[in-house]
């Protein structure tokens, strides 16, 4: 927990009962961590805000411009130089084309931890498009973790993670 490290830490998400969860966590590990309910577009913060933004298992969340602008969003936030890791499955992962098809490669997943989330699925070419931001600087492959890439900016965004995981049925 990057709180226990002497980060500041800003916590966000769109569920009031995992910004609860946040704080409990806080008050029992003694840390301060700043909370926001809003959903992954805020506009609420002001632009270059963040060293480091970490999206788990959130970007994904919506259709292909959704993600598209969850990038861009955090573009915008990162400092120079800043950090920027996120998760999502791709098209190989094993729920990739279960539930109702709203778009191309985007499902409402009836197997979701809130069934009938909207999910998005990328492959390579999206990464390339959408991280255009982003320069690539090296690509590990841990076994039974996913592809972990990172990248650095020409520009000012820094460094991007992203890990890609696909489960099998």
């Amino acid at each position: 927990m990057f709180a226990l490290q002497g980060y500041q830490v800003t916590a966000t998400d769109d569920s009031q009962s995992a910004i609860d969860r946040v704080e409990q966590n806080a008050r029992v590990q003694n840390v301060d961590i700043a909370t926001k309910l809003c959903d992954m577009s805020d506009q609420g913060f002001a632009s270059e805000s963040f060293d480091i933004v970490l999206a788990y298992n959130v970007i994904y969340h919506g259709r292909r411009q959704d993600f598209s602008n969850a990038i861009t969003h955090v573009v915008d936030l990162l400092r120079p130089q800043g950090i920027f890791f996120f998760t999502c499955p791709t098209r190989r992962d094993g729920k990739y084309g279960e539930g109702n098809r709203i778009e191309p490669h985007a499902y409402e997943s009836p197997n979701s931890v809130t069934p009938g989330d909207l999910h998005y699925f990328p492959d390579e070419s999206d990464f390339d498009g959408l991280l255009v931001a982003f320069n690539v600087r090296d690509i590990v492959k841990m076994k039974s973790i996913g592809t972990i890439r990172e990248l650095s900016s020409s520009t000012r965004t820094g460094r991007c993670w992203w890990k890609s995981y696909e489960f099998e049925n």
